[in-house]
Formats: structure tokens, sequence, C-alpha cells
């Protein structure tokens, strides 16, 4: 039998973290590790979805940096650094309902690099 762990008024297994007030559980069966295209790539464990960018766009404007099969809850926007110390060139990244990912204002060669994570179903 696993170890059972008491947080509060909930018990989980040592292979489990506590999300919010539910357990979120990471095993083989809802794990899904990051794929290996160049410039985008999705991942999942448990109901954790991680996406992984490295995007220089050849021109200003909004650009679409690929799908997620993991659909959020809700549409979400979320922080997208530039490769530089200059905060001012920061972006958002906008995931929708459908599971399309966009990088809004982007700027011509200005490289945008990093990770971000959010929740789905299981």
């Amino acid at each position: 039998m696993a170890q059972q762990i008491e947080i509060g008024t909930t018990t989980i297994t040592a292979h489990q973290i506590l999300a919010g007030d539910e357990p979120f559980i990471i095993d083989a069966a809802n794990y899904h590790g990051l794929g290996t295209k160049p410039n985008f790539n999705v991942g999942r464990a448990g109901n954790v979805v991680f996406i992984d960018y490295d995007v220089t766009p050849i021109a200003d404007g909004t650009m679409v940096l690929g799908t997620t099969p993991y659909k959020p809850h809700h549409r979400l926007m979320l922080p997208c650094p530039a490769w530089s110390t200059e905060r001012g060139k920061d972006r958002v990244i906008q995931i929708d309902e459908s599971g399309k990912v966009y990088l809004l204002n982007a700027k011509a060669n200005y490289t945008y690099v990093g990770q971000v994570a959010y929740f789905t179903s299981l």
C-alpha cells in the first residue's frame, strides 16, 4: 500500500501533490513529455500543461505559435519575456478555448524564449 499523507482534510499518496483542493496525480498514464519540435512543444503531467517556445518573428504583429490538444478551462493571457533585459520588449501569450496559442504584438527580430504552464481537465 502506498504511503498516505494528510494535508488538512485531504489524504494523498506519495506520488500526488495538492493543487488547490484536488490531488494532482503524476504517473505514467497521464504524463506526456515535451515534443521535439525546434520552436514550439507541448507536454503534460497530470492536469498541468507545459508549453515550451523559442521564436524570432520576421514581422511585427500577432503570430500563431501552435495549437495544444490540452484545452484550458478558459482563455488565458500569460507573460512572454523577450530575450532581453529590457522589460518593455516583453509580450503576452494568449491561449484561447480551442487550444490555439498566440504571441500577441510580437516585434520583428526579437527572440522570445520561455515556458508557460496552465491547468486542464484530466
